[in-house]
């Protein structure tokens, strides 16, 4: 996930993230874990509850589709 709400309830990108600050899913509201490693890209990921809508955020129907053959 690429975009989370804040403590303020402002939705913001992965790239306005800072490492300690809370972030939760704009979804289902659930907490979400800053996940900045060297590895994989930057993301947000749900720390407990895992939500199912995270397929529907800022994808197209072509998006999902092509996403779905992987």
């Amino acid at each position: 996930m690429f975009k989370a709400l804040n403590s303020k309830h402002e939705m913001i990108g992965i790239g306005q993230a800072e490492r300690g600050g809370e972030y939760y899913c704009p979804f289902c509201k659930g907490k979400l874990v800053l996940k900045m490693g060297n590895v994989k890209v930057h993301h947000f990921a749900h720390k407990e509850k895992l939500c199912d809508d995270w397929y529907s955020e800022n994808k197209g129907p072509w998006h999902r589709k092509m996403q779905s053959l992987f």
